[in-house]
Formats: C-alpha cells, sequence, structure tokens
C-alpha cells in the first residue's frame, strides 16, 4: 500500500512539470509542424500585440541650436480569421479582419471581411471607406496545399543551423521552444533573417556574415526581447515575441502573441456590425 501511494505521489508530482527535452527532438517537432500541411475544414488563426515607438526629433522652433527630443507613438494589432470549408475546400463560414490602430484616438488601418449563411458582407477604410454586401454570392475556395513545402523546407534548416539553440521543454502533450536576443548573438539572428529572405541575401556565408555585422552595428537589443513557440500534435497552436530594439537611435518595444486551432472552432460575428455593413452598403449604391 505504500509502496503503490509513493507511486501515484511521483506521478502527480511529475505532471504538470516542465520537463527539458534535447534539440534534436524539439527541432524536429518543429519543422514537421512548418512543413506539414493540416487537414483540416476549421481553422481559427489570431494575432494581437501593442508597440511603443520612440523617435528622435529635431526642435528648431525657438530660433536656437537644434535640441533633440522624442515623439512616442503607441500602436495596436489585431488580426482575426475564423473560417469553416466544406469537403471540396468551399468556405461555408468565415469572419475575418485587421485592425492597426493608434492606442490615442483609434485611427489606422481596418480591414474586415465576412461570409454567413450565403451573403458576404466588407469593410475597408484603406485610403478611402467603402462598404460592399452581396446576398447568395458563391463562396471561395480555401486550400492551404498551394503552400511551397520544399522550399520552406530547407529555408527552415538553414535558420535552425544558424540561430542559437533554443531552451526546448515539453510539458503535458506541448512542446515549448525559447529563443532569446540579446546584443552578442543578435547577429546569428539576422544572419537567418538574410538567408531567409533569399532575393537579397549574398552568395557565400562569409558575405552573410559581414552583411549581418553590418546591419547589427545601428541595433541594439533590450534585455527582454524573445520568441517563444509552442506545439502541439504535430501544430504550432501559439507564437509570442517580446522585443526591445532601438535602430538608429529610434526604439520599439512591445509584445504579440500568435495563436491557432485546427479543432472545435466556433465562427463569433461582432454583434451588429453585419447589419450596419449591409445598411452602409445598400445606402452608397
Amino acid at each position: 500500500t505504500l509502496s503503490a501511494a509513493a507511486a501515484l505521489f511521483t506521478l502527480g508530482a511529475c505532471q504538470g512539470k516542465a520537463a527539458d527535452v534535447s534539440k534534436e527532438d524539439a527541432y524536429a517537432q518543429l519543422k514537421s509542424a512548418l512543413t506539414t500541411t493540416v487537414e483540416t475544414n476549421e481553422l481559427s488563426v489570431s494575432v494581437r500585440g501593442n508597440f511603443t515607438s520612440r523617435t528622435p526629433v529635431s526642435d528648431e522652433s525657438d530660433g536656437s541650436a537644434a535640441s533633440l527630443s522624442s515623439e512616442e507613438n503607441k500602436g495596436t494589432i489585431d488580426i482575426s480569421l475564423q473560417m469553416k470549408t466544406d469537403e471540396e475546400r468551399k468556405i461555408t463560414a468565415q469572419s475575418a479582419w485587421i485592425k492597426l490602430l493608434d492606442e490615442n484616438d483609434g485611427s489606422g488601418l481596418i480591414l474586415e471581411s465576412y461570409y454567413k449563411d450565403k451573403n458576404a458582407y466588407s469593410y475597408s477604410n484603406f485610403i478611402q471607406e467603402s462598404y460592399s454586401y452581396a446576398a447568395d454570392q458563391a463562396p471561395d475556395t480555401f486550400d492551404p496545399s498551394d503552400i511551397g513545402i520544399e522550399d520552406f523546407s530547407a529555408s527552415v534548416d538553414k535558420v535552425l543551423e544558424v540561430v542559437p539553440e533554443a531552451k526546448a521543454t515539453l510539458e503535458d502533450g506541448e512542446y515549448k521552444l525559447v529563443w532569446n536576443v540579446n546584443n552578442d548573438n543578435l547577429n546569428q539572428y539576422i544572419e537567418a533573417y538574410l538567408w531567409v529572405n533569399s532575393e537579397n541575401t549574398p552568395a557565400t556565408e562569409e558575405q552573410v556574415k559581414e552583411q549581418a555585422s553590418e546591419i547589427a552595428k545601428d541595433i541594439t537589443v533590450g534585455g527582454d526581447t524573445s520568441l517563444t513557440v509552442k506545439i502541439k500534435e504535430s501544430t504550432i497552436t501559439s507564437i509570442s515575441v517580446v522585443f526591445d530594439v532601438t535602430y538608429q537611435g529610434s526604439r520599439i518595444k512591445g509584445e504579440g502573441a500568435f495563436e491557432m486551432s485546427v479543432k472545435n472552432v466556433t465562427i463569433t460575428y461582432p454583434e451588429g456590425r453585419l447589419e450596419e455593413i449591409k445598411q452602409k452598403a445598400e445606402a452608397e449604391r
């Protein structure tokens, strides 16, 4: 009885605790998640974040020598996509928006697109405001298999080869990989970016290192800069980033999070928004 109780106690103590995993195991999970097309008829993706930027400006209004001050801007990022399709990849329901807004006055870019009961609704304030509504609209097709996996797989291999090793753990079936960025390893992350951005990448590794060093001269990284990726059942469930970067005197600081689900997705629509778009679209005709 005592042995059984001790075993149960040990098992309970281990549950819910993150265990370290090897680099090879963690990177295999990451590459599989990045390069494998998930077969699903439902998808939910969201990106939420906020940032503060400070840019130096010269003040010569008093007629004296220019004094240096800073201009501060705060913004929010809100991107959402919820979607369901039938067996032929035809979209049956969709709720999507992109909102890049100034935190102070709410101004900024807004794009919205909804599909419900075969009716399509959309709004955009890009250049000018426009509303659109179409009844009995033919559905669009969504097919994630169009992504070029082979080229992307090669990029993943190169990035994982160049960047510093991630801190990798496993808890309740979920892998967690954390990359911390600092001024000592910044060059490696810039090199990884250059390899992914292949159109502007020099021909040799030595040239890439030289270009990365040249770029890094103008960048200073704050203490809280990191990237965290979580993977469960061979699917990336979330990516979060915290950043504090100064470039040529301008500083941007903030955080953002990406979350994705391919199961048990419920389509939600902003209350009253679809009817509002419909009425304004019909009034513009």
